[in-house]
């Protein structure tokens, strides 16, 4: 994941929070911070694609040191109309989602809150 975030690749990778519809739609303000003060913060939800934008309008090198602290010590959260917590503060790690799919028979796999989670093809056939 880092080797592809140093190369600008997000694939189908999306920062949602822990809780998707309250950070869609209960959140009125986003902000990403590292521990110490805010890095970035906006009044909708943050993309990686934005994020990145960011880190390169700041002159920030994407090293694989940077991106691998970025990923395990910044935090997401989001606040409502009055500033209070709606989404706590959570490592950006576990605040993204994936999927993938492996293989001929195209297996797919789903990170979320940082694991890897198969979706075996019955459950796949029950669903459809």
């Amino acid at each position: 994941m880092v080797a592809e975030f140093q190369e600008l690749k997000y694939g189908n990778f999306v920062i949602v929070g822990d809780d998707y519809l309250r950070y869609c739609i209960d959140s009125f303000k986003y902000r990403i911070s590292d521990g110490n003060k805010t890095v970035y913060e906006s009044e909708s939800p943050i993309s990686l694609e934005e994020l990145f934008h960011y880190l390169e309008q700041e002159k920030i090198k994407l090293t694989k040191a940077f991106l691998t602290k970025m990923l395990k010590e910044w935090s997401l959260s989001t606040y409502d109309e009055e500033g209070k917590y709606v989404l706590f503060p959570s490592p950006l790690l576990s605040c993204l989602q994936d999927f993938l799919e492996i293989g001929e028979e195209k297996e797919v796999y789903y990170l979320y809150q940082n694991q890897w989670v198969e979706l075996n093809s019955d459950a796949s056939q029950l669903i459809n």
